[in-house]
Formats: structure tokens, sequence, C-alpha cells
């Protein structure tokens, strides 16, 4: 029988010095160890009992993620206008086409899901008008959380405080979806494909099979592996990607591991680096189901993973879901 444990965070400096702890039931101290992976970043148990996504390291939520959208591109600009929002905390930057703004970078999503509004000032020209949208709320469910598909503009996805890098591991516990273009997690904005784009990485269902993206500075300046899982649709499954400057690693918890040659390129600039869950991209951005995400900032081997992957689905088992 499942017990579901409830995500209460608190301080844990008189029991660890640093970071936060789960106040756990005195009957369930036994599994403080395999509750927070002691070398993650962040990690993340997501569902109802956990409405804020905050993480189970230093209380890091996850915010629902936004875009800006240009409506008018204006004239004559010869630099780039400063850039205003009205949500508390929201900065960006405007790039130039042509004279023209053709796109916004969000180099803080702001204080909280305050959407607000965008305006253009300075820069030497005119005319320049943007939206501001954001993500839909995700739906909470006991143990885990449902992201709805993107619909017109709006993204999908929620955008964590942590940045991708060239040595890391990130892990989730995520259901099958049954349908094409599901990313589950990576950081993947749509700035035109080449050696100086913004891309990073994606992983997920795209098109009919499940792959593992990077972005590489040689044409075709991207990546692509396909890396089946095990399981069937609608199965609950552990995946992990690791990067480390000259490979790629996808590890299936219960499957296989995948590895490729791959020297990852970072977006530029460093503000589109944040981790998202789901995709900041459109094009990717079907609903998905997650559980847990596990930030590490180092490429994990494949012995470590599987001890992940064991110490997961225990706490998957306790929170009512079954992991292949």
């Amino acid at each position: 029988m499942a017990i579901n444990i409830p995500l209460v965070l608190v301080p844990a400096a008189a029991a660890t010095g640093s970071g936060l702890i789960l106040d756990l039931p005195a009957k369930a101290q036994q599994m403080l160890e395999t509750t927070v992976e002691k070398e993650a970043v962040g990690h993340w148990l997501l569902g109802a009992d956990n409405p804020t996504h905050a993480d189970l390291v230093a209380r890091q939520s996850l915010r629902r993620f936004k875009i800006v959208s240009i409506n008018n591109g204006g004239a004559g600009y010869t630099s780039a206008p400063n850039v205003a929002f009205t949500a508390p905390g929201m900065t960006g930057i405007a790039v130039l086409n042509g004279g023209a703004v053709s796109a916004v970078f969000i180099t803080n999503h702001g204080d909280d899901d305050t959407v607000g509004t965008v305006s253009f000032a300075g820069g030497g020209g005119a005319g320049a008008a943007g939206t501001v949208y954001i993500a839909g709320a995700p739906t909470l469910a006991a143990g885990s959380l449902a992201l709805a598909s993107s619909i017109g503009a709006l993204p999908n996805g929620l955008l964590s405080p942590i940045a991708l890098t060239t040595n890391q591991t990130i892990a989730a516990v995520f259901r099958r979806p049954g349908a094409d273009n599901r990313s589950v997690f990576g950081r993947w904005s749509n700035r035109p494909i080449g050696p100086a784009s913004d891309h990073g990485m994606l992983f997920g269902r795209i098109g009919a099979t499940y792959q593992a993206s990077s972005h590489i500075t040689a044409n075709p300046y991207y990546s692509i592996q396909a890396v089946a899982p095990p399981g069937n649709s609608g199965d609950w499954v552990f995946g992990a990607v690791t990067h480390t400057p000259d490979k790629r690693t996808v590890f299936w918890g219960g499957g296989n591991t995948y590895s490729a040659a791959v020297a990852l390129t970072l977006p530029e600039p460093a503000s589109q680096r944040g981790i998202v869950v789901g995709a900041a991209d459109v094009t990717y951005s079907g609903g998905i189901e997650i559980a847990e995400l596990i930030v590490i900032n180092r490429a994990v081997g494949a012995a470590e993973l599987g001890m992940i992957y064991n110490r997961s689905k225990k706490r998957m088992a306790a929170r009512g879901i079954v992991t292949v």
C-alpha cells in the first residue's frame, strides 16, 4: 500500500548545517537518506503537496515559462532599445535585425507569475511593440504534475533557476506520452539554428521517437540520437542525460544506456541557459506528466545513476507512483 508523505520543507541548519530537509513523520525517518540526492543542486518532488514547485535543496521554485512575442518590430533603431516590463523583477534584452526589434531575450522571468506588459524606449527608432505570454498553470495531482500543451503563442514549461552546463546530469521521472513532440527537459529556444544560435539541449519524444538533441558548433549544428525508453506509453520511467565537454550519455532506469561524442554548445546569452521542464519552444511543447527532477553539476556515471534510479523508485513508490 502506497504511503503519501507530505512535502513539508523546513530549514535543516540544526541537523546538517545547510540546505533543507523534509520534515518526515517519525516512522519515515529511515527514508531520509534516500529522499534528497546529496549532490543535487536542485531536486524537485512535484505534485499537489508541493504547489509552489519548491525543491528539496534550497526551496528554489520552478516558475511558469514566459516569452515575448514581437507584434511590431518598429523601424530606425541604430542600437538595441531598453526593454521594460510591468511584471516585478522581470528584465530583458532586445535583439535587432535590420533596424527593427526581432526578439527579446528574457534575462529574468520575474519574482512571480505576473504576466504584465512590455515596452521599448531609446535606440534611435520607434514603433516596436510586443506581448508577454506565460505558460499555462500545470495540473497538480498526487505525486506528479501535468503540463498542458501549448496553445497558439503560449509557451509550455516550468523554468528552473539552474543553468545548463557542459558538465552536468539531469534526471527525471515522467510518464511516457502517447503523442509526438513532447519535451521532458532541456533548453531549446527558437532562434535560428547555426554556430551563433542560442540552442542548448533537448530530451523527450520528438516526432515518433525518443531523442536526445544537443547543439554543437559544426554543421548541421545539432547532434540527434534516438534513445528508446523501457516500458510502454503511459508507464512511468526514469531517464537521465549527462554531458561532459565531449560526450553525451542517456541513461534509462531499467533500460539501455546510449552515448555519443558531442561537444555541447551552450546558449547565448547566458541568461537563456535555465533548465526547463517541458519545452521553451512551441514546436515541442506537447503536454507531459512529471513527478521528479534532479540536477547534479557533474557527469554522473552509469553505476551511480543506477543507484539514483533505485532510490528514486523508492521515493516514487512512497508517493504512489510505480516506475518501470
